[in-house]
């Protein structure tokens, strides 16, 4: 029965090979998570320029608005 070292001398190449999978496991689950959260960065830049750009809409929605709201006023008084 071939002992520890001679067992590990045999297998070397497999212990290797084993070795550089899980680094390389290691590694690929390391980028894909910075490359996850750069992508999470570069996403929420983006919609908070459609979210000013937006807003700036809505602010003259909100313009439009009022003026209406004041015309109405104005033309329900006129009836009393």
């Amino acid at each position: 029965m071939p002992n520890m070292r001679e067992q590990i001398r045999n297998n070397m190449v497999a212990l290797i090979s084993l070795l550089i999978a899980l680094s390389a496991l290691g590694y690929n689950t390391w980028r894909n998570e910075l490359t996850e959260r750069n992508r999470n960065i570069r996403d929420a830049g983006e919609l908070k320029t459609v979210w000013q750009a937006d807003s700036a809409a809505l602010a003259e929605n909100d313009a439009a608005i009022d003026a209406l709201r004041q015309t109405t006023l104005e033309s329900l008084r006129a009836l009393n």
